[in-house]
């Protein structure tokens, strides 16, 4: 800040005094449209951003979600080996 201070001073002292006013609303202009500049791109940054951690969320859902299954379908899977060599132990014995 002190820096652009010191070379707005010696900006304004470089030239004839009826135009430091002008100079500087003109400069003013300048950075106010800068910022909005900036805001705009700053809002639009924010939505994306939003927009990107929502998908991440869901995506982190459904892996969840897909994981649980994996789970599940593996046990079964599973519990219904052990059913048919259960099975299979039984029909041996009944057939002997």
């Amino acid at each position: 800040m002190k820096k652009a201070n010191r070379d707005l001073q010696t900006y304004l002292s470089s030239i004839p005094p009826p135009s430091h006013l002008d100079t500087v609303i003109k400069k003013y202009s300048e950075l106010f449209a800068e910022m909005k500049k900036l805001e705009r791109e700053s809002s639009k940054n924010k939505k994306r951003a939003d927009q990107v951690q929502k998908e991440f969320d869901k995506a982190k859902a459904d892996h969840t979600k897909t994981t649980s299954l994996k789970d599940k379908l593996e046990k079964l899977s599973r519990e219904l080996t052990r059913e048919q060599k259960k099975l299979k132990v039984r029909t041996i014995h009944n057939s002997l």
